[in-house]
């Protein structure tokens, strides 16, 4: 995705004073928007313990800020991730459980009661296992969870993925990043999509 691309999403986007949702407006404000020193710090030194990673530093300080907000307990990944994205994810609950699902082709049947407060897609190049594990979110997160995608725009496949995970009726919050995007499953709440900048 070129500059023009991007110069079409700044003219759509907002910040958090575009943003009627209470729940959106407060993972903007308390998450997204979260410049603490000490998140800085801390995703700065997991950038360090980890290199060569190919995440970048802000994506890191991205997802502590999300786990900042969403402290979550339970964790999903959708494929491996560096140790560093591991650490970052589990900044707001340093005893938060991760499970990675990239290895087996169905949820496990112990897992199946398994409820994530955070769940991490790194790419959407696996058409087949996002898919499949983004159908498992529906049933696995409740509604103050979290689903995270990254490289979204990564190609225009992945893009059309995402757009279409966005279109799932049940999927009634959905956020673009740009190159980020989420997605939340509430059914206390009417559908709608925003572009934020970050």
């Amino acid at each position: 995705m070129g500059a023009f691309a991007y110069v079409k999403f700044l003219a759509k986007s907002t910040n958090e004073h575009g943003v009627h949702s209470p729940f959106v407006f407060d993972l903007v404000t308390k998450g997204l928007y979260n410049k603490s020193k000490e998140i800085k710090e801390y995703s700065k030194n997991q950038y360090r313990k980890d290199k060569p990673t190919k995440v970048s530093l802000g994506n890191l300080e991205l997802l502590t800020r999300i786990s900042t907000y969403t402290k979550p307990k339970r964790i999903m990944l959708a494929e491996s991730a560096p140790s560093a994205v591991k650490t970052c994810l589990k900044y707001g609950n340093k005893e938060a459980i991760i499970d990675s699902r990239h290895d087996s082709e169905y949820m496990p049947e112990v897992d199946k009661g398994t409820i994530y407060d955070l769940v991490y897609f790194n790419s959407l190049y696996d058409r087949k296992n996002t898919t499949r594990i983004f159908y498992d979110c529906i049933s696995a997160t409740h509604s103050d969870s979290v689903i995270f995608f990254n490289n979204i725009r990564e190609t225009e496949d992945t893009l059309a993925l995402w757009e279409s995970f966005c279109q799932h009726p049940k999927a009634t919050v959905s956020i673009d990043l740009y190159d980020k995007g989420i997605i939340c499953f509430r059914p206390e709440q009417e559908k709608e999509h925003f572009n934020i900048r970050t």
